[in-house]
């Protein structure tokens, strides 16, 4: 018997339950016992915990994020940064859409026993994320200033806002996956190790934000730079298992369908569409009379998080 990614000790973070160590080559097996056998309530417990102090960990980040830019880069950067947000947001629920889509299909899939073709599910899906990060993300590069500029930002404001949008824009292609990822190790069984992975990019990010404005001083677009390094990073980390085969889903040669893109598209729309409520909300909040003065003086309003909690000026971290 082996632990499923190397590590038989109870503190390590990608350890979750006995069930879990297999026999090597039954690639399944801990994944559908730890689902079926597990009692309701404690299954319950053991899947929603880590995820409450997930987002814990993602909210102690927006408040931190939120101090470093406020102080360090002072009231216009604060502003900029909220005016940028509902794009990077968009952005992110894009690739949100494709990985709770397409985790319908691959739990389906699994519980057919048709592993193959939810491997292929995986793998398509993976692949429609990162096209979508460079289709998505070279448009809002190239469009950054007409959509500022929509905004009706001007000058210092709106240059600040371009370049944070720009950076979000150009690691669209490597940052977007790491929420999809987020559900597939779930599906693998990799809760805790899914709750390591998002509190670890949060501390990352805060820490890289730091340095980079605390004592680099760089600008605006250091803020979108540690966030996207954070995330870069975690992304590395949730495929190592995949990349190492330990993981219920595989890699493998790729086959669209019409109906595979339809049914992954059908199944996440209910949260692409909220999670882009808030943000147009605030955009539309943003566009009030009133929005000029308090955007003058650094007050401003942003749906970092796309399930509706309102952030000052914290970059996209529950997406």
């Amino acid at each position: 018997m082996r632990p499923v990614i190397g590590f038989n000790n109870r503190a390590h973070p990608f350890y979750i339950y006995p069930y879990f160590y297999h026999a090597k080559g039954d690639l399944h097996t801990r994944s559908t016992t730890f689902f079926s056998k597990t009692p309701p309530l404690k299954l319950f417990l053991m899947a929603s915990v880590p995820g409450a102090i997930s987002m814990l960990a993602s909210s102690l980040y927006q408040t931190v994020d939120g101090v470093f830019v406020g102080q360090f880069l002072g009231a216009t950067a604060f502003a900029a940064i909220n005016l940028a947000m509902p794009f990077v947001v968009i952005n992110f629920a894009l690739s949100d859409l494709i990985g709770v889509g397409s985790s319908v299909p691959i739990s389906i899939s699994l519980g057919k026993k048709q592993e193959k073709e939810a491997d292929n599910i995986f793998t398509c899906s993976i692949l429609l994320i990162i096209g979508t990060g460079i289709l998505v993300g070279g448009l809002l590069f190239l469009l950054a200033p007409a959509l500022i500029h929509m905004m009706g930002a001007e000058g210092e404001f709106a240059g600040l806002a371009v370049q944070y949008l720009r950076v979000y824009a150009l690691c669209s292609p490597v940052t977007t996956i790491v929420y999809a990822l987020d559900n597939y190790l779930r599906i693998s069984g990799y809760i805790r190790g899914s709750m390591a992975v998002n509190i670890f990019m949060s501390v990352l990010s805060a820490v890289l934000e730091f340095i980079f404005l605390g004592v680099l001083r760089w600008g605006i677009w250091a803020a979108a730079l540690a966030s996207c390094c954070g995330m870069m990073v975690s992304a590395l980390v949730a495929l190592s298992p995949f990349f190492r085969g330990k993981a219920q889903l595989h890699f493998c040669k790729p086959r669209f369908s019409f109906y595979m893109v339809r049914q992954v598209v059908y199944c996440g729309c209910p949260s692409f569409l909220n999670n882009v409520a808030s943000p147009h909300y605030l955009d539309c909040h943003e566009r009030h009379p009133g929005a000029a003065r308090r955007r003058d003086s650094g007050i401003g309003l942003r749906g970092s998080d796309v399930r509706g909690r309102v952030y000052p000026a914290a970059p996209v971290r529950d997406v």
